[in-house]
């Protein structure tokens, strides 16, 4: 909800700034009706969060699809490919790798990977106020970055992720082991002092015990 509510706010400052200071050829109502639906949806997922405290990764993965389609269509309306805020796809696929699981990261990534590539080979006319091959070429390479950087997100940070539980899972065990043994030497002090409590009147006991006897056996003596 917060990630999607500053993208909102930053949509909104850029395509005015590039609108009117910079006199960019935009689409103005389909950005408009772009970033409508968004605050719509954010909305929805405010309301949502206030009765669900732990989402499904489903519903998880369909925030962040949102996300990437509303990128896309916003780039679309904004020059396509050589929009040079194009890198903001790789923020949902940075999310997702942290909350879910491997297959639904690369599930989006891909789907970013997509919709970036037709941006880059099938947008209409995107060239068309640009000329030279050094600049076909630059919108390339941030083709090709775009692409590695997706992966190593997915890879990566995923396995980051993995290991980190991993090490959370291992300090929780030796911390539940050190726990169990706290309380194994707890049980032995218990037992000991037990035992040592319990001997002294036991030797009491016993004393007094072997006392009786030879007294009694001291009668037996006198009467015969």
């Amino acid at each position: 909800f917060w990630f999607r509510a500053f993208s909102i706010l930053g949509q909104i400052a850029t395509s005015v700034l590039a609108k009117v200071i910079f006199a960019f050829p935009l689409n103005g109502l389909g950005i408009a009706a772009v970033i409508s639906s968004l605050v719509a949806v954010n909305v929805y997922t405010w309301l949502r969060s206030t009765k669900v405290s732990d989402p499904s990764n489903v519903e998880i993965f369909i925030q962040l699809f949102i996300d990437v389609a509303a990128l896309t269509a916003l780039f679309y309306f904004s020059g396509g490919a050589t929009n040079p805020f194009v890198s903001m796809y790789l923020l949902p696929v940075a999310i997702i790798a942290v909350l879910l699981p491997q297959a639904w990261v690369w599930l989006l990534a891909a789907i970013s990977m997509g919709a970036y590539s037709y941006l880059m080979w099938l947008y209409p006319n995107q060239h068309a106020h640009h000329n030279g091959q050094s600049f076909t070429l630059h919108v390339l390479g941030m083709w090709v970055s775009f692409v590695l950087s997706a992966g190593v997100i997915a890879f990566f940070v995923v396995k980051m992720r993995s290991a980190l539980q991993q090490k959370d899972q291992l300090l929780i065990a030796v911390r539940e082991r050190a726990i169990k043994n706290e309380k194994l030497v707890s049980l032995g002090a218990l037992a000991a002092s037990t035992a040592h409590e319990m001997g002294t009147p036991l030797g009491t006991i016993q004393l007094i015990t072997a006392d009786l006897e030879e007294n009694k056996i001291s009668q037996e003596e006198i009467t015969i």
